[in-house]
């Protein structure tokens, strides 16, 4: 196959030698040969003849406002730039961008000369990249002048300032005003008020620097003050200690001030405190400046009244056979010139015992001063106490003698029924019997009967107060002391009295009615509440007690008046001096609480949500009371030693009404309501018929003072006990309906609204409750109460058994509520600089305005010296979409912020 090849090649060849070796074939090639020279002289022509690439590239370059930004030097970056060749006269152009001072720059005209000097500017294509050109500003740096002295009651100023970094342009010159000025103790910045550059036209060209400050300082030192003041101390004797030794050690006043100081060191009762100086500075327009420029420094002295001693205070012993009666003997003695001149004491006597054996007669000695004031803490003693002994009872010599002590008919016990304690006298058990019987047995339980008539068919609950306790005594209650200024109204008629002064707002609901009361066995007396008069009957004893002459009395009342009356009404004019004296009596009579009681009282309470800052803190005592715990005649005995009503609302949690009646009374004390311990007899009645009240009907409650008004009894025990008198015990219970106010109407009550809510009738029995209702179409913030006008309990035949039930009302309410919200004022702080700390900032924190309404709030709160201030708001009201006052439906706080001005 080689051979092959290489013979066609040979042959080839052969033939073209034959094609040259002829004329057509050598005129052929000619003419190729010369159509390939033109082409190569038409490229040597083409590349020869082509302009030279050139490319300037013009730098980014800065100038200084101020100066002439088309007189800075360009030096521009040339590339492809033929050797020999020079580029000359080129000229820039430039285009202002949108920041005022700053341009692009790019090549204008230009002109390329060769070493000949002929322009060969032809010979190349040029290619321009453009540079910026951009303004900035001059950096100059001032710093103002520190300085300092010690205060004088004048402004220190230093306006002196230097330029301490950059220079000015020429011509161009600056001017500095400096305002601090203070005169005032402290350091302050001393500030740059203002500064402008000027050229030599006087024109503003501050815009063209960049002007940097540093502070200087100007500081005033205080002047220091000392002094000393002098210390005292003495043993009590209720004369006020003063002490008004006082020494200025150091320290002198500016030029043209004045110093006035001075200690007022003072102490009456036991204790330590400290004798302080008050040092003030004036200056000559006797302006107080002690805060501008002094620091008192003071070296107080003490005060000291050490405690009073009193000495050989001790009770004394006594004995007795047992007779299952407690020992007493209310007997002790001390030193009674140990007692500062005038002052009193009073013994209390705490030591008892009944059963064989002894224990200690102790007692707690009381005194007080001129005014009645306890001052017992400012003495100091030590008991010595006596022995109290029972000794065993010989059962055969008690025989033979007889058991004299019940002759002619007199009780066994010795507390009558309904507390009437004349034999208690001081006992510090509960006084109140629930069954009294004479020695042969025979039951005197029935005590009164009593009736009324009135126009309103309603079953009353009817309270007949026997006596009332103040002075509590950890295990029960003893009577307080009596009030003896003398009135021509007994202040058991003041409630009475501003019910009868106010017929317009009570209206006929709450008319009088007349109980009729008539005594049976020698009962105790009694007295109803809100009575307007005595009548015909013969009144004595204390505000606690009263008795009558006749066996048959009648005594108006006031049935079913709700707490929030009595709480809208006030007494009349006349009676007001009198009210007030007494009102006196009460607050330092019945609101007394042991320390540790009162302690445990608040700490419950405010445990069970009871604030002292409640509108309804009467009523949520009440409820808290009557629910917290279970009432049981058969609740265990408490232990010895222990707080009763404190036990029985934490641990026991049942007991009898006594127990509930402690506890509220001492719990209404505690959080500022005078209020004592009250025992009678509580029964139902019916109109125009009589009831029969036994001692099985007594009772314990609370009576309030209400100021302008006078007592208010309030039921406490909770789950009342059943009827011992063979009726059953029922509660009906009325619907509390309420809402927060919404600009809409209260929803009608479509069910039942009054119900039972305690005890259960009898099989075949129904209640039937009769009461008015108001159409729900209240919708502002209002409220009314609801009562029942008549109940009824048939049995399956239709016959009226009613009286076969004791009931108990609550009545219901209706009541649309405040809407509430929150305020909060901003706050400001500042450093004192002469001028008002104030801020007008205020938003809603929570809760929110109804829809269309609008609130305008006024704060015109500031402070200026040196201090802070609550930023309170000076008024506010609310008005609705037809610009209508609404204030009155909200109920509005406010979260103040704070104003605040240091140093």
């Amino acid at each position: 196959m080689v051979y092959g090849r290489y013979d066609r090649f040979e042959s080839r060849m052969k033939t073209m030698g034959k094609l040259v070796g002829s004329i057509p074939g050598r005129i052929l090639l000619c003419t190729i040969a010369l159509l390939i020279l033109m082409s190569c002289i038409g490229i040597i022509y083409f590349y020869a003849s082509r302009p030279d690439d050139l490319t300037i590239t013009v730098p980014d370059t800065t100038y200084y406002y101020g100066t002439d930004p088309f007189t800075q030097e360009i030096v521009p970056d040339v590339t492809g730039l033929n050797k020999g060749h020079v580029i000359q006269d080129i000229s820039w152009e430039y285009s202002e961008l949108d920041r005022k001072g700053d341009y692009i720059v790019s090549v204008g005209k230009y002109k390329i000369v060769n070493k000949k000097g002929e322009d060969v500017s032809h010979k190349y294509l040029l290619q321009c990249n453009s540079g910026f050109l951009r303004g900035q500003q001059t950096v100059i740096e001032i710093t103002t002048a520190s300085g300092e002295k010690t205060y004088d009651g004048k402004a220190f100023s230093l306006p002196e300032w230097t330029i301490t970094k950059g220079n000015l342009l020429p011509e161009h010159y600056l001017e500095v005003t400096i305002s601090t000025s203070p005169y005032q103790y402290g350091t302050y910045r001393n500030d740059v008020n203002k500064y402008i550059v000027k050229n030599a036209a006087g024109e503003n060209v501050t815009q063209c620097y960049d002007i940097r400050i540093k502070y200087g300082t100007i500081t005033i030192h205080p002047i220091v003050l000392s002094f000393v003041s002098g210390s005292s101390s003495k043993v009590f004797d209720d004369i006020v200690l003063v002490n008004n030794e006082c020494t200025h050690i150091s320290g002198n006043v500016a030029e043209g001030h004045r110093l006035e100081y001075y200690a007022k060191g003072n102490r009456r009762y036991v204790g330590e405190s400290k004798n302080i100086i008050t040092a003030v500075v004036y200056d000559e327009n006797n302006n107080d400046v002690t805060n501008d420029g002094y620091i008192i420094n003071q070296q107080p002295g003490t005060i000291i009244i050490e405690p009073r001693p009193i000495s050989d205070l001790r009770s004394e012993s006594a004995q007795k056979i047992y007779d299952g009666t407690a020992l007493r003997h209310m007997v002790a003695s001390f030193d009674k010139s140990d007692l500062v001149n005038g002052h009193r004491s009073k013994y209390v006597f705490t030591g008892s015992q009944t059963n064989v054996g002894s224990s200690p007669n102790t007692f707690t000695l009381c005194i007080y001063d001129v005014d009645g004031t306890d001052i017992t803490k400012n003495y100091i003693f030590d008991y010595e106490y006596g022995t109290l002994t029972v000794l065993p009872n010989d059962q055969e010599e008690n025989n033979n003698q007889g058991d004299s002590s019940h002759g002619g008919g007199g009780n066994q016990s010795g507390s009558s029924q309904g507390g009437n304690t004349s034999g208690n006298n001081g006992d510090n058990q509960f006084p109140l019997d629930t069954q009294v019987k004479f020695p042969d047995n025979t039951d005197i339980t029935p005590l009164y009967r009593i009736g009324f008539y009135d126009e309103y068919n309603k079953l009353r609950r009817v309270y007949l107060r026997a006596l009332s306790y103040g002075d509590y005594t950890y295990k029960g209650w003893k009577q307080a002391k009596e009030f003896n200024s003398y009135f021509d109204t007994n202040p058991l008629l003041f409630t009475g009295m501003a019910l009868g002064a106010q017929d317009k707002l009570i209206g006929t609901e709450y008319s009088q009615s007349i109980l009729y009361i008539d005594k049976i066995n020698s009962a105790p007396d009694v007295l109803t509440y809100y009575i307007d008069t005595f009548y015909e009957l013969n009144v004595s004893g204390n505000d606690v007690k009263v008795s009558f002459e006749d066996e048959e009395y009648k005594l108006p009342l006031y049935f079913d008046v709700p707490l929030d009356v009595l709480l809208e009404i006030k007494g009349p004019e006349e009676l007001s001096k009198a009210e007030m004296e007494y009102r006196d009596f009460v607050y330092d009579t019945y609101l007394y609480v042991p320390l540790s009681t009162k302690k445990d009282m608040l700490r419950i309470g405010e445990e069970n949500g009871i604030s002292v800052n409640s509108r309804n803190l009467i009523t949520d005592i009440q409820q808290y009371i009557l629910g917290a715990a279970a009432y049981n005649m058969n609740a265990p005995e408490y232990p010895d030693g222990v707080d009763v009503a404190v036990y029985f609302l934490e641990t026991a949690k049942e007991g009898i009404c006594q127990h509930f009646a402690t506890a509220a009374t001492l719990m209404y004390r505690a959080y500022g309501i005078p209020a004592r311990y009250t025992v009678g007899y509580a029964s139902v009645i019916a109109p125009g018929s009589q009831n029969v009240v036994t001692s099985q009907d007594g009772h314990a409650w609370v009576e309030i003072y209400l100021d302008g008004v006078g007592w208010v009894p309030m039921e406490v025990t909770g789950s009342m006990p059943p009827s011992v008198s063979g009726k059953d015990k029922i509660v009906v219970s009325g619907v509390q309906l309420e809402k927060i106010y919404d600009g809409k109407p209260m929803e009608k009550w479509e069910g039942e609204f009054f119900y039972i809510s305690q005890g259960t009738l009898k099989e075949g029995h129904t209640i039937h409750i009769d009461y008015e209702l108001n159409d729900f179409f209240i919708t502002y913030p209002h409220g009314y109460i609801v009562n029942v006008n008549k109940v009824t309990i048939l049995d399956k035949d239709g016959n009226d058994v009613t009286l076969q039930y004791d009931i108990t009302y609550e009545y219901g309410s209706v009541n649309i509520l405040k809407r509430p919200i929150t305020i909060h004022t901003g706050s400001c702080s500042k450093h004192y600089d002469g001028s008002a700390a104030c801020n007008n900032e205020w938003w809603i924190a929570s809760g929110t305005l109804l829809s269309g309404h609008t609130i305008y709030i006024d704060i015109d709160m500031s402070i200026t010296k040196v201090g802070s201030v609550p930023n309170v708001v000076s008024s506010f009201y609310i008005l609705d979409e037809n610009g209508k006052n609404v204030t009155d439906y909200y109920d509005v706080s406010f979260v103040y912020g704070t104003l605040e001005v240091s140093k």
